[in-house]
């Protein structure tokens, strides 16, 4: 077998990885959300209540950037925001019954979709790419 250079496996990571990821853009984009809106709802379903700039760290955008998709959000019913009870300069944002379930919604043809991408590999490839995965992580901490 001939031997591989690191680079080329990180290359074809780097390139697998971007392919994936539009794909799963996309994907999100055909069920009517967003990457970072599907994010900010599933934050908010896991952590409860948070505030704006969290969401805004959290999802690794600017507090503008995020008051924009907050606003669409509210709009369309699946967010509210609450000002703190602690300190009413915070404002923390909620996710609302019908954001609830609008993310259960599109969730579960997100994850068909991923499985879908994975069909080919049985429970033991999957299981191996979990671990080189973990492996690279680890060397790269």
């Amino acid at each position: 077998m001939e031997s591989i250079k690191a680079y080329d496996v990180w290359r074809e990571f780097i390139r697998t990885w971007k392919t994936w990821y539009r794909a799963s853009e996309k994907n999100l984009l055909s069920l009517g959300m967003s990457t970072v809106e599907y994010r900010i709802l599933k934050n908010l379903l896991e952590r409860g209540p948070l505030p704006m700039i969290e969401l805004a760290n959290i999802n690794m955008v600017t507090q503008g950037w995020i008051t924009g998709v907050i606003d669409k959000l509210e709009k369309l019913g699946y967010v509210r925001r609450e000002r703190s009870s602690e300190d009413r300069r915070i404002i923390k944002i909620q996710i609302t019954s019908k954001g609830k379930d609008e993310y259960m919604r599109v969730e579960e043809l997100h994850i068909k979709f991923i499985e879908n991408t994975l069909r080919d590999f049985n429970d033991e490839e999957k299981y191996n790419m979990i671990r080189f995965l973990k492996k690279i992580q680890e060397n790269v901490e």
